[in-house]
């Protein structure tokens, strides 16, 4: 959310990053998600400075791209993720402590970015990204995100039309296997 922010609102071109520093959830600097390289699925998951640098490339349309090899081996995405710097951020335990007081969950959502370009620093702190329960995504733009997804798959359009119709009235579904059924393929 911060990384498509700052790119939209400053009208940075990748190529004019020099930096990127994301400061978040101290799990972050977990070894798993620390490394450089990206070899598969699973990497592209974990591995922060390629969510950033993908981010960067892709943010305006999230989706089963960023994870396929034609995507993670392109050599401008790798040159940027070494341009980039993961810290814990600043008031980790001082967020975290008000959270649990509050009785809340103790996910971390709390993050900060900073892109250099152009000779500037830009920064965005996001308190809760889209998707979290403070900042929920809208029906409209789940149904956008599953049709994207969805056009990964094998399912036709009008298919994908009539599953989101149905999960739209999923509390008057008497039968969940009509459901089931439209998200099989033959």
């Amino acid at each position: 959310d911060a990384i498509k922010h700052i790119m939209q609102e400053q009208k940075i071109r990748p190529e004019e990053i020099e930096e990127i520093v994301l400061k978040g959830d101290p799990n972050l600097l977990m070894p798993i998600r620390m490394h450089k390289e990206v070899k598969n699925f699973a990497d592209t998951q974990f591995t922060n400075s390629y969510i950033c640098a993908v981010a960067v490339y892709c943010g305006d349309r999230p989706g089963p791209d960023w994870q396929l090899p034609g995507t993670f081996n392109r050599p401008e995405i790798k040159a940027l993720m070494c341009k980039v710097k993961i810290e814990a951020h600043p008031q980790a335990a001082e967020l975290l402590a008000t959270r649990i007081k509050a009785g809340q969950s103790t996910a971390f959502w709390n993050s900060g970015v900073e892109i250099t370009a152009r000779g500037q620093r830009f920064m965005v702190e996001v308190d809760d990204p889209k998707g979290s329960l403070a900042n929920p995504m809208t029906d409209a733009e789940l149904a956008e995100k599953f049709r994207n997804n969805a056009s990964y798959s094998l399912l036709s359009s009008s298919r994908v039309e009539e599953i989101i119709a149905m999960v739209n009235k999923l509390e008057q579904l008497e039968d969940i296997t009509a459901l089931t059924r439209l998200l099989t393929v033959r």
